[in-house]
């Protein structure tokens, strides 16, 4: 059922409903891919009427946005655009607001669409007024709070009141130097580099004050500390962009191509995932990383039919390994190198293209096969 109030709803726009399991649209020639409906269903009107839906398509909307199986209702004098479906085909969180829905792709967080409010009901809009609701946003806080809150593992540290009337009476450091002028405090965490004789000697020289933060609260040195948590997340994205454009530039295997993404398929994302591998004495033998794609994505019965994931119970080896003690025989010990090469992937399994990569198409992805 639609409705507006008693208003008349505007014809050939897109109404954004959270509540359709399709998409539904009167004007068949808007349509690609186009094929009769399999099947006989009737849709029932506003007006108490059915009709039956004769046809199935698709359409890319404006920002890439696909919409696929799209319900041809002849009988229907509005379009309607499935939240569920829109979210699911392309990878898009949906979020209402007082005034606005907006259309965010949940991996590179882009804006790819919004709806305006107008007469109770969402409507999708053209690049045009996108562009327009675009800069009324600026400045406007829409974030959600729960989001940057979940990645916190501590709650927030109180933020300090106290300010230095005068530039150098109070300076937050961790390492710092060389300077040439004069110092009055200096502030820093508990570490022994700090706290030592020739770091005393040289305050008392200077008359320069000692200041330390208390156990366990870094957050007191939060200057010092978000400057070298800056350091090492550059560092950490160097690395995985160093290893990913390896990883990019080798394949020996063949188990990959880069491809453009069909617009009937999902391409689903990837995380790193690091290991430190250790010598028996406890010292580092290697560092370890590797690309893991996020495959709980997938739907069983839609996806994929099937799982196979051979792990042996300890149990068994036990069982095993006393067997062979009380018959005498010799125990030998294998690995398999990439083991996982050498499983039959029956599925062709799309995978977004690492973040940071730009320039070659938003609809560029991997192609995983065997």
């Amino acid at each position: 059922m639609i409705h507006s109030g008693g208003k008349v709803v505007q014809p050939g726009k897109w109404i954004m409903d959270s509540g359709a399991s399709d998409h539904m649209i009167a004007n068949l020639s808007s349509l690609k891919n186009v094929k009769k409906a399999p099947f006989n269903f009737n849709i029932k009107l506003p007006t108490g009427d059915t009709t039956l839906i004769t046809h199935i398509g698709d359409i890319v909307l404006e920002g890439g946005l696909k919409m696929l199986n799209v319900l041809h209702v002849p009988g229907f004098t509005h379009n309607l655009l499935s939240i569920y479906k829109l979210a699911k085909d392309n990878g898009c969180d949906v979020t209402f607001h007082a005034a606005i829905c907006m259309i965010v792709d949940y991996m590179s967080r882009k804006l790819r669409g919004v709806g305006k409010l107008t007469n109770g009901m969402y409507y999708l809009v053209d690049s045009t007024a996108k562009e327009g609701i675009k800069d009324q946003l600026k400045g406007q806080q829409l974030i959600c709070v729960t989001c940057p809150m979940k990645k916190f593992s501590k709650l927030p540290y109180p933020q300090s009141s106290s300010r230095a009337k005068e530039r150098f009476d109070l300076i937050h450091i961790d390492t710092w130097g060389p300077y040439r002028t004069g110092v009055k405090v200096i502030r820093s965490d508990n570490t022994l580099e700090f706290a030592d004789g020739a770091c005393k000697r040289l305050y008392a020289s200077k008359g320069i004050i000692h200041q330390t933060t208390c156990v366990f609260n870094p957050q007191q040195n939060a200057c010092a500390e978000r400057k070298h948590g800056k350091f090492l997340e550059i560092a950490r994205v160097l690395k995985l962009q160093v290893v990913f454009l390896s990883c990019i530039g080798e394949n020996e295997n063949g188990t990959w191509d880069i491809v453009t993404l069909p617009l009937d398929k999902q391409a689903i994302g990837s995380k790193w995932v690091y290991k430190t591998k250790y010598n028996p004495d406890g010292s580092i033998e290697r560092y370890k990383s590797r690309l893991v794609i996020l495959g709980y994505k997938k739907v069983y019965g839609i996806d994929f039919t099937k799982m196979f994931a051979p792990v042996a119970k300890l149990t068994t080896v036990r069982a095993l390994l006393a067997v062979a003690a009380m018959q005498d025989w010799i125990v030998c010990q294998m690995d398999v190198s990439n083991a996982f090469l050498n499983g039959d992937l029956d599925e062709v399994v799309y995978m977004k293209m690492q973040l940071g990569h730009t320039g070659m198409g938003s609809r560029i992805s991997v192609s995983l096969d065997s």
